[in-house]
């Protein structure tokens, strides 16, 4: 079994994915500090499901880009629970997550798509995703941007996906030229993009938060 953990966005969730089924999720909305929510919802779906932590064989975070508190709570929490039975981390761009959920729910609309946010200072982060045989193929590293230069980054068509829209409507302003659409990661998402990599032999990325901006 596999326990995701993403906090990365306004909306926080867990979920257990047994084999190829959801076993439990809890998903909960909070603007400044998921992680007070996460602890009385883990303990609501271990008690829900009747987990028996050594039975989860891994544990997905979202690493981001996305609220850096927020990430670290979710990578803090896997340390913890991993601690007594040193099950592995497995870490997956929360933004990869959300490209592979759009993909997955949107099949008739177009085969690229960026996702993005506001990394605050007046720069937007970005990247672009593609379809490739029904999953999400990223095509270049995470970027940062100025606000005024994003639009033309954004390729003909394709839409812009981000956890922040309000914040990204308002600093892109008459930039948006663009399908601006609120997506947000989901844990049971991230819970299957992880065991599909892991298949695959694909290695975790690096279990710290995804920020962008140089240190100051």
């Amino acid at each position: 079994m596999i326990l995701a953990i993403e906090l990365s966005s306004y909306q926080g969730g867990i979920a257990l994915l047994n084999g190829v089924a959801i076993r439990g999720e809890r998903v909960w909305r909070d603007a400044t500090a998921r992680h007070t929510s996460f602890w009385p919802a883990m303990q609501a779906l271990a008690a829900e499901t009747r987990l028996e932590w050594e039975a989860v064989s891994m544990f997905a975070v979202g690493r981001g880009p996305g609220s850096y508190s927020g990430l670290r709570a979710a990578l803090t929490a896997a340390a913890m629970l991993t601690a007594p039975g040193g099950q592995p981390v497995y870490a997956v761009s929360s933004g990869a997550v959300m490209a592979a959920e759009w993909f997955a729910s949107n099949a008739a609309r177009g085969e690229r798509a960026v996702v993005a946010g506001d990394a605050r200072r007046g720069a937007v982060w970005h990247a672009l995703f593609e379809r490739d045989a029904g999953a999400a193929q990223q095509v270049c590293d995470w970027s940062l941007c100025a606000a005024s230069e994003f639009a033309k980054r954004v390729p003909t068509g394709a839409p812009v996906l981000t956890s922040e829209w309000e914040r990204m409507a308002r600093i892109l302003g008459h930039y948006l030229s663009f399908d601006l659409v609120e997506q947000y990661p989901s844990a049971a998402g991230l819970a299957r993009l992880a065991r599909d990599r892991w298949a695959r032999g694909v290695p975790s990325e690096p279990a710290e938060p995804l920020y962008l901006h140089p240190p100051v």
